[in-house]
């Protein structure tokens, strides 16, 4: 059986047009990449430029936020993950914005009050106190916290929505959300549109227990994977992590998310899919679900099955006679790539998968493949 956590969120997200979750390496490097890859979303969506600029500024001074105003004193090197947050998601209608970090317990009121004024305030009072801090610099001492409070407050199209949750002795993780309307017809908006903030932090709970480093939910054609590819490589590709386990996960990574662009079912030249990195104690599981037609399960799924019972040997026999036949008809459906991934994994780890019915024609179809160091 595959990983179950997958279907979940694929459920809980069926009715986005992308979703991204992320909880891993908080950086500058980084910021980019999430940037890249909500732009590559919003192009699918056909938003207009102008919504996606504006998109683009929030994502970029949301996670800028975290990166120089978490709390990094009450946290050890394991917390990293479970105390930031950084969530993406579009509805039909609206588009929404979501951070988590730890704030000390003594600075809680002044953001509370920070935030409760600038969410009084109409657009040209927010211009104005804008100008004013600029000028002054008079509403924080944390070098321009108030002044990104300001600007969120400005470009958003609702009040900035927060909550502060207990975390450990001496602090708290304050989320905040801020959301921007979509140009559709907003009286087309569905009750489902509407995302509340405490979904996200349900979330951040989900990502924490089951060790999930980022979560990705939507259109994977060929053109979406390189900013996600990217995003892996330099969360786990830097510094200590150099090693090969992790090198063997980027190109599984590589091989799943190929998978989707090529064989999924998908609409419209898009394939909407899901894929989560979960990391626990040097144990790494990457797993992948999308949709794909009935009558293609019988040969995959033998396909699979024969491929967990061969050994090194037998695998490498295979792929030579998949690579000659791949090369002699051009043929890209010959299923190299899930050989390629039983190639890499660890003698006592097998290709595991599920399909859950889900239309008449349609199923779900979730693998996740385990490595460890």
């Amino acid at each position: 059986m595959s990983n179950p956590i997958i279907k979940w969120f694929f459920n809980k997200l069926m009715d986005d047009n992308q979703c991204l979750l992320y909880n891993g390496n908080f950086s500058n490097a980084v910021t980019a990449k999430v940037i890249k890859i909500n732009e590559s979303g919003f192009i699918n969506q056909d938003e207009s430029i102008k919504i996606q600029k504006r998109a683009m500024y929030l994502i970029g001074e949301c996670f800028q936020n975290i990166i120089k105003h978490g709390d990094k004193t009450t946290q050890t090197p394991n917390d990293v993950g479970n105390s930031e947050f950084f969530m993406t998601r579009s509805s039909n209608t609206k588009h929404y914005i979501t951070t988590g970090n730890p704030v000390r317990h003594e600075e809680l009121d002044k953001l509370k009050e920070q935030i409760d004024y600038v969410n009084k305030l109409d657009a040209e009072e927010l211009k104005i106190l804008y100008k004013h801090v600029i000028k002054t610099g008079s509403i924080s001492d944390r070098g321009g916290a108030g002044l990104g409070i300001i600007d969120m407050a400005r470009k958003t199209d609702e009040k900035i929505k927060y909550v502060f949750k207990d975390h450990k002795e001496g602090s708290s993780i304050f989320y905040n959300q801020v959301e921007i309307n979509s140009e559709a017809d907003q009286s087309l908006a569905k009750s489902n549109d509407n995302i509340e903030i405490e979904q996200a932090i349900d979330f951040h709970d989900i990502m924490i227990k089951e060790n999930i480093l980022i979560l990705h939910k939507g259109d994977f054609s060929e053109d979406s994977l390189i900013p996600i590819l990217k995003i892996f490589e330099t969360n786990l590709m830097t510094g200590k992590h150099k090693s090969k386990v992790l090198k063997r996960l980027y190109l599984v990574l590589v091989e799943l998310l190929q998978n989707i662009s090529l064989h999924a079912y998908g609409m419209l030249e898009t394939k909407q899919g899901i894929f989560s990195v979960s990391a626990s104690n040097d144990n790494y599981t990457i797993s992948t679900g999308n949709f794909i037609e009935d009558r293609k399960i019988p040969l995959l799924e033998e396909h699979i099955e024969l491929l967990n019972t061969y050994n090194k040997d037998e695998l490498h026999k295979e792929y030579l006679k998949r690579l000659q036949s791949e090369y002699k008809n051009k043929d890209r459906t010959t299923g190299m790539g899930l050989i390629k991934l039983a190639r890499m994994l660890d003698l006592d780890h097998k290709i595991t998968f599920e399909f859950s019915k889900m239309t008449d024609v349609l199923s779900f179809f979730t693998i996740s493949i385990k490595l460890s160091s």
